[in-house]
């Protein structure tokens, strides 16, 4: 009976961070945006240059529980990345060319948005310690080896494009090329750093990390709900994609929300 309650709480908590993702596409349906392709890029660069680094930071210097000191521990999300890349190149020829985009999706999970928050809820706040930290591990993995995965791996197939402007700014995937390749400038993204700021902060006195973790709270909290309902305006924006039934998107999809859980469990 507890596991069926347990399931039964938890699934009224995704419930409640699925809200913003329903309010996505509701507002995009009604059009209250002439540029969606717009207010998609703007709302993304919030979430990655502000509300998700905030996130991981506050994470980090609001836990209050020790530093694991297992080697299990600090490999545990290099290897992951390893397992995930490595099934990425196999499924590759799956996905019509959309291997990067596999690559990338995977190794950059956005588990913080509900990770966090669900792990928080249903495992108690002492968990934010190891989970946060563990959400860092994998942004500094996915931040610097994911935007070149994407180029090396990526043709030219509708789903990788379509897929590469979920990511950046609408527009479709460029050729690849290492010459405009995303890690001449990754040690500039925010995301990068937040896990670094808030480790060494965590060594800094109680007054100065507390004032730092009351300014990054406010751009914190609206990260999960901004993030998400943005997914809501992208899944409207691209639900001619969904409807073709094109089986390399569902391939990605497959892997990432039941294949990749899975295989880490």
């Amino acid at each position: 009976m507890s596991v069926l309650n347990t399931a039964v709480d938890n699934a009224g908590r995704v419930a409640l961070l699925s809200l913003p993702v329903v309010a996505g596409i509701a507002l995009a349906r009604w059009r209250i945006n002439d540029n969606l392709s717009a207010a998609i890029a703007g709302m993304n660069q919030y979430s990655l240059y502000l509300g998700f680094p905030a996130l991981l930071l506050s994470g980090i210097l609001a836990s209050t529980g020790e530093v694991p000191r297992s080697l299990t521990f600090w490999l545990l999300m290099p290897c992951t990345a390893l397992l995930f890349a490595a099934l990425s190149r196999v499924l590759s020829p799956h996905t019509r060319g959309a291997g990067g985009a596999l690559a990338l999706v995977l190794l950059f999970g956005n588990t913080a948005y509900l990770g966090i928050p669900l792990a928080g809820a249903a495992l108690g706040e002492e968990i934010r310690t190891e989970a946060s930290l563990l959400v860092g591990i994998q942004v500094m993995i996915a931040v610097s080896a994911g935007p070149w995965l994407l180029l090396r791996w990526s043709g030219k197939a509708p789903a990788s494009e379509a897929l590469a402007e979920a990511s950046r700014t609408g527009k479709p995937l460029p050729e690849p090329s290492l010459t405009n390749s995303p890690l001449r400038g990754f040690h500039r993204q925010p995301l990068f750093w937040a896990p670094v700021v808030g480790f060494l902060a965590r060594l800094l006195p109680d007054l100065p990390r507390d004032l730092l973790n009351k300014a990054a709270t406010p751009f914190a909290v609206s990260a999960a709900p901004v993030a998400l309902f943005t997914l809501g305006l992208y899944l409207y924006q691209q639900r001619r994609l969904l409807r073709t039934g094109d089986s390399s998107v569902w391939t990605l999809v497959a892997t990432r929300l039941v294949l990749a859980p899975l295989l880490v469990a």
